[in-house]
């Protein structure tokens, strides 16, 4: 991805245009997606506990593929850890992380392209219907989800997910 430029903040550090636009628009939550751990590497936790540390509620993307990294990502000041369909194999890894999660912590991650779900390879989900994906996360008490269609992440062309979201809230 490019680096982000903006009028609030000059530079393309991250915590500094973040804090830019907390100063300005309010906004107190930040989504880290970690792309190397995604990709297989270690979270960057410094990173994460720099971003703890300038007052933000931390919602962190690190490719979590099981309990085991849940408290390195908590004693890091993550707030809010996503679990997303591109790294869990199957909602037996869901589940135990879940149960291993300090309560309400748990994101469910589901991660489209161009509106079809993206999972880890060789992964047991049931079905690969977007909406089913969402029944297993909701059946397991996960009850805050995170929609990403990776199509349109920096293409300016909005997120690609709204018609999905109405047909879940109807």
């Amino acid at each position: 991805y490019r680096p982000v430029e903006s009028v609030l903040h000059r530079g393309a550090d991250a915590i500094g245009l973040a804090t830019a636009f907390r100063d300005v628009l309010g906004l107190e939550d930040l989504y880290l997606a970690d792309l190397d751990a995604i990709g297989g590497g270690p979270p960057d936790l410094g990173f994460l506990r720099r971003a703890a540390g300038a007052g933000f509620r931390v919602w962190v993307d690190a490719g979590v593929r099981d309990a085991s990294c849940l408290d390195a990502l908590n004693a890091a000041g993550a707030d809010s850890i996503i679990a997303a369909t591109e790294t869990l194999a199957g909602p037996a890894q869901l589940a135990e992380i879940q149960q291993s999660a300090r309560p309400g912590s748990i994101v469910f991650g589901l991660d489209l392209r161009d509106g079809r779900p993206i999972v880890a390879e060789g992964s047991t989900w049931p079905s690969l219907d977007p909406a089913a994906l969402i029944d297993e996360a909701l059946t397991l008490g996960i009850h805050r989800i995170l929609i990403l269609d990776v199509a349109r992440v920096g293409s300016g062309k909005g997120t690609g997910t709204l018609e999905f979201v109405r047909e879940l809230i109807r």
